[in-house]
């Protein structure tokens, strides 16, 4: 069975180097494809999604808005859940920082229970699971509603 893709816009994160040479992060709004993880471990589906990036899909974790992998194909089951353990890796490590950023506390939402890779299994995304307002800062606009050739 494939992977059911919902088309949504929704925030990354880049890095960008300035004209003095520093390097820094923004955000982007962008348009592309998302969908659910479950990994059958008692927590809310994890969301994720897909765009294309010149010529490679990009996936990105939809928390922290930071991209994990490229593809130069669209990802595969397979592929997401190789992608699954770094994903949770940084979790784990930004989760236990005294700080709480809108990312830290969606992350909090998303997983009362310590996540585990149990069974990795994509799943259709309800956005229902998300509308609460700490997961505001994934932004997501469900639909394409960015002009990709302009910045956000």
């Amino acid at each position: 069975m494939g992977i059911k893709w919902a088309k949504y816009t929704y925030r990354i994160v880049c890095r960008c180097e300035g004209m003095d040479e520093r390097i820094f992060t923004r955000e982007q709004l962008v348009n592309g494809y998302v969908c659910a993880v479950d990994l059958n471990d008692s927590n809310r589906p994890w969301p994720i999604g897909i765009h294309k990036n010149g010529k490679l899909w990009s996936l990105t974790d939809l928390i922290s808005g930071l991209k994990v992998q490229d593809f130069a194909k669209r990802p595969t089951a397979y592929d997401i859940e190789v992608c699954m353990p770094m994903i949770l890796n940084y979790w784990r490590w930004h989760s236990e920082r005294l700080t709480y950023t809108p990312e830290q506390k969606a992350y909090k939402a998303l997983c009362p229970f310590t996540p585990q890779l149990i069974l990795v299994q994509p799943v259709a995304f309800c956005s229902s699971w998300y509308s609460y307002p700490e997961f505001a800062c994934m932004r997501l606009c469900r639909g394409w509603a960015v002009d990709n050739e302009k910045e956000v």
